[in-house]
């Protein structure tokens, strides 16, 4: 047997000081085939699940404007009919066969263009699975959980981000990007994407997490009856094409909650003979209804008029300084509710609406004010006096 030499031995001891030091700090040298077996164990039950649940967050920033995203994803297969259901909010939606469509059965028909707002989440639980299978592996264990990390970039980057929805400005302009598989017990945990930009002249930073993976029972989520029949019954040439414009506004709406409106106003202006108004009440006190006001307003109602003025379609956008303004004309039917709805006093009068519009603001993609303005006239007697009336709603 060969004596070791003193060089042999430093080199040994330096290789054993070096794995006890990746051994302490969690980081395991493992063969890559033996990663890439335990990767794909993770995954899989989550990409053939039916029904699945799972939790979406992003936090982006390009330049100096914040993009940030929490929605509850649920993937539900209902009659052999798959569907995204998405819940940022109050308004969820749901999402089937390049059909958008809200819970009353209002659909639109996403186009080609559209097409990849929507992630498909199991296309890209596959998509990654293949991607460790491409790159380099480092493995980090702790007590608790496992984490795969790969850098990704060039070709297999561009693969990634195009499984992506690109309306999130801050993904389609990532030139760099980590990507963490963390499981718990050999399970799925979370999937962590932290990227950048590293050369361009447009400063973009990206931390994406999709987390608590969890195989839901046939039937836990019940599709309503609205959706269901649209689905099986629409036109789909008679729908109106989802446009970037529609698509953003529905976004917004659906990210309405009500715990973040409490601190908003409303405002009601009326101009008329039998009849001047001018009042302000904080919206908590009316979703709340401990408002000594006579609106007759609470959380469906509020939804309801959100929901009606993004789903209508008939409307124009512009970016403005305030953020993204959406100019509406409003049906006779809808402009007679918010009538009864904020102006009360009137129930009891013969008012006839000669037209009605509405403006929304988008600010930092959330709605943070809605306006109508409504024209017409009052019956008093035999007389008829003109009537102007203005609701404004300030959500921030």
């Amino acid at each position: 047997m060969r004596k070791l030499k003193k060089k042999d031995i430093v080199l040994i001891i330096a290789g054993t000081i070096f794995l006890l030091l990746l051994a302490f700090i969690g980081i395991r040298i493992l063969p890559k085939n033996r990663m890439i077996k335990e990767i794909a164990q993770a995954l899989q039950p989550v990409i053939e699940a039916e029904n699945q649940f799972l939790h979406l967050k992003l936090d982006g920033a390009v330049d100096d404007r914040e993009i940030l995203l929490d929605s509850d994803i649920y993937l539900i297969t209902d009659q052999s009919q798959e569907y995204i259901i998405a819940k940022m909010g109050e308004i969820p939606i749901y999402i089937t066969d390049n059909l958008l469509i809200f819970e009353n059965g209002k659909a639109f028909r996403i186009s080609d263009v559209m097409e990849g707002k929507v992630i498909d989440y199991k296309g890209l639980l596959s998509h990654i699975s293949k991607i460790y299978g491409l790159l380099d592996i480092v493995c980090e264990k702790t007590e608790e959980e496992t984490t795969y990390k790969v850098q990704v970039t060039g070709e297999e980057l561009d693969k990634l981000l195009n499984l992506f929805p690109v309306e999130y400005e801050v993904i389609e302009n990532i030139e760099e990007l980590q990507l963490n598989l963390v499981t718990r017990e050999n399970k799925l945990s979370t999937l962590e994407f932290y990227g950048r930009t590293v050369a361009s002249d447009k400063k973009v930073e990206l931390q994406l997490e999709l987390s608590g993976f969890k195989e839901l029972t046939a039937g836990s989520y019940v599709i309503p009856e609205a959706v269901i029949y649209t689905v099986k019954n629409v036109d789909r040439a008679s729908l109106l094409t989802l446009t970037e414009d529609l698509y953003r506004l529905i976004v917004a709406a659906s990210k309405f909650e009500q715990e973040k409106a409490m601190a908003g106003m409303v405002y009601v202006n009326v101009n008329c003979g039998i009849l001047h108004l001018n009042s302000s009440v904080p919206l908590k006190d009316l979703l709340e209804g401990s408002s000594n006001s006579k609106i007759n307003l609470d959380k469906e109602k509020m939804l309801e008029i959100i929901l009606y003025l993004c789903i209508e379609g008939n409307l124009s956008c512009a970016e403005t300084k305030e953020g993204f303004r959406y100019e509406l004309q409003l049906e006779e039917d809808v402009m007679q509710s918010i009538v009864s709805t904020f102006v009360p006093e009137l129930v009891n009068h013969v008012v006839t609406i000669q037209n009605g519009s509405s403006h929304l603001i988008l600010k930092e993609e959330n709605i943070s004010t809605i306006h109508v303005n409504i024209d017409g006239n009052i019956k008093v007697l035999l007389a008829e006096i003109p009537a102007s009336i203005d609701v404004e709603i300030c959500f921030q």
